[in-house]
């Protein structure tokens, strides 16, 4: 099933939960859950345990499993080092937001972003917890 949302922007993203059943040690199945989420034509797929309001209270950063272009994060942008590159793809989202940013994308890396509340409000609406 396909959920459509909006970011803080306007800008659609579209989230699929996915599971994946791979054999693993002594041939046993071994079920992986997955969120997919897509912007435009840029997809990332993200461990559900890290897509909760309990991991990023932990943490400031979730990392893709799989994309189509390289590393994705998922990252609160005053986690942003000084003169890091990150930083420079965050330049203008306001402090405390939260991004989804395509680090290896040269032109308009962060595909969406969220203000707080909405961060809040998307996690738990795809939550699986």
């Amino acid at each position: 099933m396909t959920m459509v949302f909006k970011d803080s922007s306007g800008r659609k993203i579209s989230v699929e939960r996915k599971v994946y059943e791979k054999k693993v040690l002594w041939k046993k199945n071994k079920t992986f859950h997955r969120v997919r989420l897509t912007v435009g034509k840029e997809w990332a797929e993200f461990e559900t345990s890290e897509l909760t309001k309990n991991f990023f209270e932990g943490q400031a950063i979730a990392e893709s499993f799989d994309s189509s272009n390289g590393p994705v994060f998922i990252a609160n942008v005053d986690w942003a080092p000084e003169s890091s590159l990150f930083e420079k793809q965050v330049m203008g989202v306001p402090k405390h937001w939260w991004v989804v940013c395509f680090v290896n994308l040269s032109v308009e890396p962060v595909q969406a972003a969220f203000s707080p509340e909405d961060f809040d409000s998307f996690l738990k609406q795809i939550s699986v917890e």
